[in-house]
């Protein structure tokens, strides 16, 4: 018979274990300071990201955006990034700062990125050395350069292991501890340095960020990822279009850690034409890119669109009587939005339209397909 575990003064720490009142009373503080306005979340661009976030990111958040290579994770995350120093949504972000883990494109690249979308010109243009800037384009040029140069925004390159990634992260958080908002993301996960094992590094990694939440009140973690390969060959059957949990790259951690998980798909890119085939009356807000209605079904037309599957919406806030689904969005190409800067208008003017039902797993979370397809795929004509 094995012998019970010794527990002596050096392996025992009570300091973890804590009063239910000391608990409730921290979660209440918070609750009222949000309601009276002395904590405000990160709004962005995407009111529906800020609507399944309760109103737009809040501190000790962890969010995940995964996508296949090259459907556009990194231009939203840096469009996340520009919004939280635009003064017109987040008043006080004098007080935020940025620490961007960015190991897999150069700044060069990013930069050059950047300079593209403000100037509007090809990258090929930007570089030529034949070519005067007018005096437009210099002014962008320089405009971007500042905003790209803020104080508040720093950045690691090399990529770390995960012990290493610790170490800095929480040193610089203890630095900043002071600060209102702090924002740590990573460009790409599956770039963490590793011993020869990923999936660990990468789990880690999601557990550490874990761990960091707690300790630093005023921290949120966004994370990129990438999908697995398999999501490639799903193009035939319009059931099977959709990302699922399972196509998340290596790590489980992603699905039960994050907050919230985002997938983002481009399926004209996959040569699909007529995207999904489902039950019309679900997607009301999606009726301007609707194609070949058959009957109550329908498909949606994929070119110049980027579908947003909402994979995890921990704070899912809602109304279990209505049929409509907000888990899928469409965000055009070349279309920009931003919301009213004011949290209390966006959520008067914003209608609540729940997730979709689906099956839940022993976790109480919804790891598989949250569209459910499968009741359509007899009818669908293409």
């Amino acid at each position: 018979m094995a012998s019970p575990i010794e527990v002596t003064l050096d392996n025992v720490d009570l300091s973890v274990i804590r009063p239910s009142k000391d608990v409730i009373k921290e979660a209440e503080n918070k609750i009222l300071k949000i309601k009276k306005g002395e904590e405000k979340p990160i709004i962005t661009r995407y009111s529906h990201l800020n609507e399944n976030l309760l109103g737009g990111i809040f501190s000790q958040m962890i969010i995940t955006i995964a996508a296949l290579s090259g459907f556009g994770k990194t231009t939203i995350l840096k469009h996340i990034e520009d919004d939280m120093f635009d003064k017109t949504l987040n008043p006080n972000c004098d007080n935020f700062v940025l620490l961007k883990c960015n190991y897999e494109m150069t700044s060069f690249n990013l930069l050059l990125r950047r300079l593209k979308e403000t100037m509007k010109s090809p990258m090929k243009q930007i570089l030529a050395e034949d070519k005067e800037f007018t005096a437009m384009e210099e002014a962008a040029f320089n405009d971007t350069l500042k905003k790209e140069s803020h104080p508040n925004i720093f950045y690691i390159e090399k990529p770390l292991t995960s012990k290493e990634w610790l170490v800095n992260v929480r040193e610089f958080l203890k630095q900043h501890r002071d600060k209102e908002k702090v924002i740590v993301s990573i460009d790409h996960l599956g770039l963490i340095k590793d011993s020869g094992n990923k999936k660990q590094a990468m789990d880690e990694v999601l557990e550490y960020e874990n761990d960091l939440k707690k300790e630093f009140s005023n921290v949120s973690f966004i994370n990129l990822s990438q999908m697995n390969r398999d999501l490639e060959s799903r193009t035939g059957d319009p059931k099977s279009h959709f990302p699922k949990a399972s196509d998340l790259y290596n790590s489980s951690n992603i699905q039960f850690i994050s907050d919230l998980v985002l997938c983002v798909n481009n399926p004209f890119k996959l040569g699909i034409d007529k995207y999904m085939f489902v039950q019309t009356k679900r997607y009301p807000h999606l009726q301007d890119y609707m194609i070949d209605n058959r009957r109550d079904k329908t498909a949606f037309e994929t070119k110049g669109n980027i579908f947003w599957h909402y994979l995890k919406i921990r704070q899912d806030d809602a109304d279990p009587e209505d049929d409509r689904d907000v888990t899928l969005q469409i965000e055009p190409l070349y279309k920009k939005r931003k919301v009213e800067n004011s949290l209390q208008m966006m959520v008067e003017k914003q209608p609540k339209i729940p997730r979709m039902e689906a099956t839940e797993d022993l976790w109480g979370e919804n790891i598989d397909s949250p569209y459910n397809p499968s009741d359509d795929a007899d009818d669908c004509p293409f």
